[in-house]
């Protein structure tokens, strides 16, 4: 089946049809406090992931000065975990098995990390876990990485075990969220 990211409109497609997001599926069964959103936020975060992005994958890193204190953090996380090396960076991927999509921010063999313009929230293992899933359910150690404005930063890890168990919690919200919009038709 063919397999589509429009970066544009954030829509993820499986033969055509479009598939909930990680994201969209946590929101949906409630679990993000959305009342702090507004497009300042998003474009912020997309701004910095992009600028992380580059930075990681040697291409270069442009970034407006107001945001500078993400990228010390970030640079502070890499240097003190000794975390630089990775197999994927925002990487679209897709699970045909379970229908669902997502943007994985970095993982490499041993790890999955996802990367937060402000605190590590407490349903971050479970967007790690359906990464975790979206990369073929390899298990990894998870990474909620909170970068702050003023160069700071905050890490919450997650060990296999936990990222197993979060597997379970995801699918269920998965089911959750799909069945809400199946009946919604």
């Amino acid at each position: 089946m063919t397999s589509t990211f429009d970066a544009e409109t954030h829509t993820y497609r499986i033969g055509g049809a479009i598939v909930p997001s990680v994201t969209q599926v946590i929101k949906e069964v409630g679990w993000v406090d959305t009342t702090g959103f507004n497009d300042a936020a998003r474009d912020r975060g997309t701004l910095v992931h992009a600028a992380l992005a580059g930075l990681d994958s040697g291409k270069g890193c442009e970034l407006p000065g107001e945001y500078s204190g993400y990228l010390h953090a970030w640079e502070a996380f890499r240097r003190e975990s000794g975390m630089d090396a990775w197999q994927g960076i925002e990487l679209p991927a897709f699970s045909e098995a379970y229908l669902f999509a997502g943007t994985v921010d970095r993982f490499n063999r041993d790890f999955i990390v996802d990367i937060k313009t402000g605190d590590v929230p407490w349903w971050g293992k479970y967007q790690l876990a359906a990464y975790s899933l979206l990369l073929g359910g390899q298990l990894r150690v998870g990474m909620v990485v909170g970068l702050g404005a003023d160069g700071t930063y905050t890490a919450k890890s997650y060990q296999v075990l936990d990222m197993v168990r979060a597997q379970r919690v995801f699918l269920s919200a998965l089911t959750t969220c799909q069945t809400k919009r199946a009946e919604a038709k």
